[in-house]
């Protein structure tokens, strides 16, 4: 889907381009054709009534071109940014392909930041909302596939036996990920998690 949707965003930009650079033309065709209406009517050849309905038409055309030329090139130049940002944010995951220390430095690298919602209960289970921005990419969501039916969490996974990650606590989490024994004393729940997405973050690269 993220690549159909890519694919889709790239056509629309190739045609936008092509589009502005027909604009930009005629606007440039527009100010010679005013130019020359100009000598036409200081020469006497064309009287003053026709000189102002021409002159009113072709501003009204000038004022539309230059709307539509300054939208296309926002969206144009947006594209492009979000193509390096995305093209960055690569770069990074490719030089940490397999990481196995725990570090600031690394969570520094990965994370922008971190907006932790106030807790609340749903059907007598304490919930709480945690956001991460990654760096060039902005808020980081895990594919509907990976998140958990929020009021029927069940223990075990039905095909394997196994528990779902969202279910794990913070010690079965860092063992999971192998998080190493005297790192574990210094890291928070909230930290544990992160630890646990940035872990699993490669695994859906293609859908960033």
């Amino acid at each position: 889907m993220h690549e159909v949707s890519a694919t889709f965003q790239e056509a629309a930009i190739k045609e936008s381009k092509s589009k502005l650079t027909k604009l930009k033309r005629r606007r440039e065709e527009l100010s010679t054709l005013i130019k020359k209406l100009y000598e036409s009517y200081a020469l006497d050849k064309i009287p003053e009534n026709h000189f102002e309905e021409l002159l009113k038409g072709y501003d009204t055309e000038q004022q539309t071109l230059d709307s539509e030329i300054t939208h296309l090139q926002s969206e144009i130049d947006f594209f492009n940014t979000e193509s390096v940002k995305a093209d960055k944010f690569i770069e990074l995951v490719n030089r940490h392909t397999e990481f196995t220390t725990f570090s600031a430095v690394l969570l520094n690298e990965f994370i922008e930041k971190v907006i932790i919602h106030e807790a609340v209960k749903i059907n007598g289970r304490r919930t709480q909302q945690v956001d991460i921005y990654l760096n060039y990419i902005g808020k980081f969501e895990l594919p509907a596939s990976e998140l958990p039916a929020p009021l029927e969490p069940p223990p075990l996974t039905a095909s394997r036996g196994r528990k779902l990650r969202c279910y794990m606590t913070e010690e079965e989490l860092m063992h999971k990920c192998a998080v190493p024994k005297g790192n574990r004393s210094r890291l928070t729940p909230t930290t544990v998690r992160l630890w646990v997405d940035l872990k699993y973050l490669r695994r859906y690269l293609p859908l960033v």
